[in-house]
């Protein structure tokens, strides 16, 4: 009974869980979906609103036994659609909205807005192939990439946000990514402004020494 079977025939269930009380809301049902990454969500009156990267199918493409086993011959990657969920608590009503054609994932927002409204995300899109660091905007839709990435030998993965200290403009600061060199096999961290999405600068690691992609990580505040 592996837990990552896809069962497209049973609708999602979306809980709510008041951190205070621990009770449960009564769960909302959306159209089936699969999902690695939360955007963000945040609650406005009687409705809480869910940004979350969805998918149609899981883009693994195989159970994990099958992964386990070394057979990864069908794996799918690439990335999923960003869809906003608004949850009536005091109706019960779910609705849904779609962001079409926005390959996206591995979201991260300015930690100064977890929890309440934001505008901004940012992460990783498919861009025929080829993973782009980007920012997106959730109000206009506009998508701005890494302007300075050699897509052609260029891979970043999951960006870290680093904020700007005593600015609460929501973009102000810059993207940790760590990026691999895909002929050389090097790895290299750049440093991205989140405002304009050029590049601030790359700290080189030694050569050979491998970091490996699709790993999680974040920043802390203090002296070394």
């Amino acid at each position: 009974n592996d837990y990552n079977t896809w069962e497209p025939h049973r609708p999602t269930l979306i809980r709510l869980i008041d951190r205070v009380t621990g009770e449960q809301v009564t769960p909302f049902e959306a159209d089936p979906f699969f999902f690695f990454h939360v955007i963000n969500a945040f609650e406005e009156g009687d409705v809480v609103t869910l940004d979350v990267v969805c998918y149609d199918e899981p883009p693994v493409g195989f159970p994990l036994k099958q992964a386990r086993s070394g057979d990864v011959e069908d794996w799918r990657g690439g990335g999923g659609e960003v869809r906003r969920f608004h949850m009536n608590v005091a109706t019960g009503e779910i609705t849904c909205t779609g962001w079409p054609d926005n390959c996206f994932d591995e979201p991260k927002v300015n930690p100064k807005v977890d929890g309440i409204r934001h505008r901004y995300s940012f992460g990783v899109i498919d861009d025929n192939g080829m993973l782009r660091l980007t920012k997106q905007d959730h109000e206009t839709h506009e998508v701005v990439k890494w302007s300075d990435q050699d897509v052609s030998r260029e891979l970043p993965w999951q960006p870290v946000f680093v904020p700007e200290p005593y600015n609460e403009r929501e973009d102000a600061g810059v993207l940790l990514s760590f990026v691999r060199d895909q002929p050389t096999g090097n790895t290299f961290c750049v440093v991205v402004n989140t405002e304009t999405m050029k590049e601030c600068a790359r700290i080189h690691f030694p050569e050979g020494h491998h970091i490996p992609l699709h790993g999680h990580g974040t920043w802390m505040q203090g002296d070394l």
